[in-house]
């Protein structure tokens, strides 16, 4: 078995790293102090990538990436210690939108025009 990736998985790697490239303390903790610790620039920048809307299926409206789409991008992510959302307000939120049909909000949600999060688990809530 071959596990290395192609040239096209390479180059989108590559685009994802540059990306999320690592950004000083400071520019970071002014990132933090925004409503939402997020910029709301970046959300969209990750729309027009499409890397929020690989995590859905064509047939949803999404690009229909793959597992190891997603784990390239989360790895880039991780890897520069990136503060963008993307996991907690676009994959996941995207595929529960997805699998139970509410095409209109996660249409919102793949063009970057909405923002959601999955509330399952809040502090001094009862389970």
């Amino acid at each position: 078995m071959n596990f290395d990736l192609s040239e096209e998985q390479e180059l989108f790697r590559a685009t994802v790293e540059r990306f999320t490239a690592p950004i000083d303390v400071e520019a970071r903790r002014k990132l933090r102090e925004l409503d939402g610790g997020y910029g709301r620039s970046r959300w969209t920048e990750l729309a027009e990538l499409g890397l929020i809307a690989l995590a859905a299926s064509e047939d949803a409206g999404g690009m229909g990436g793959s597992h190891l789409d997603l784990a390239l991008i989360g790895e880039a992510i991780g890897k520069a210690n990136s503060a963008d959302p993307w996991l907690e307000n676009g994959v996941l939120p995207a595929k529960l939108l997805a699998a139970a049909g509410a095409e209109t909000t996660l249409d919102g949600v793949l063009s970057g025009d909405s923002f959601a999060t999955l509330a399952w688990a809040e502090r001094n809530q009862r389970y």
